[in-house]
């Protein structure tokens, strides 16, 4: 299997588990103590029973919100760069258009 391969077939996985109600399987996907980061910055966390209640916290977000599916998109090295610098041009077109 290729690195690639791998990569879409863990995130299927976590896909999958993710819309699952068993937090503890989701939160096998994790290290002990794992980084999280976004554009405003980021965080460490344990992978401790209060993440285990964050996760099931957010199950019933998603449930109420009706999310019904997740899906691998792309992998590969460029994928996630390509996808911000894309959202980053549509995010200024909105800004723009707003004022």
């Amino acid at each position: 299997m290729s690195r690639e391969e791998t990569l879409r077939d863990y995130f299927r996985q976590y896909a999958r588990v993710s819309l699952g109600s068993e937090p503890e399987k989701l939160a096998d996907f994790y290290d002990t103590s794992f980084l999280a980061a976004g554009p405003k910055g980021g965080a460490t966390f344990k992978n401790d029973e209060s993440f285990l209640a964050w996760l099931r916290e957010l199950r019933a977000f998603n449930v109420k919100s009706g999310m019904i599916s997740m899906a691998v998109d792309e992998t590969g090295e460029d994928a996630g760069r390509r996808r911000l610098h894309a959202g980053d041009a549509d995010v200024g077109r909105h800004l723009s258009a707003d004022r």
